[in-house]
């Protein structure tokens, strides 16, 4: 039998990993299965508008991704987003 798991991404994680999240204060926890690494759920706190990672969690989580197919996927961030030229 295997159980859940689940990883909290910390504030200093989030800046490295992502710095075009527009807010200043994320907590993010994935819950997924330890052998097949599917996602089975995900928490997000912030204080800011983070519609478009809700929206892409739910979607990784109705084509029943794993943390791979994540870490992998290409994903476009609108101008305006991010601190990045154009």
């Amino acid at each position: 039998m295997t159980f859940p798991t689940s990883v909290t991404l910390t504030q200093d994680q989030r800046q490295s990993s992502n710095p075009a999240i527009p807010t200043k204060h994320v907590q993010l926890r994935l819950t997924y299965d330890p052998q097949t690494k599917q996602l089975l759920g995900a928490q997000v706190l912030a204080d800011g508008n983070i519609d478009e990672l809700i929206n892409l969690l739910a979607l990784a989580l109705q084509a029943q991704q794993t943390l791979a197919d994540l870490a992998v996927a290409d994903f476009y961030m609108s101008p305006g987003k991010n601190d990045l030229p154009i």
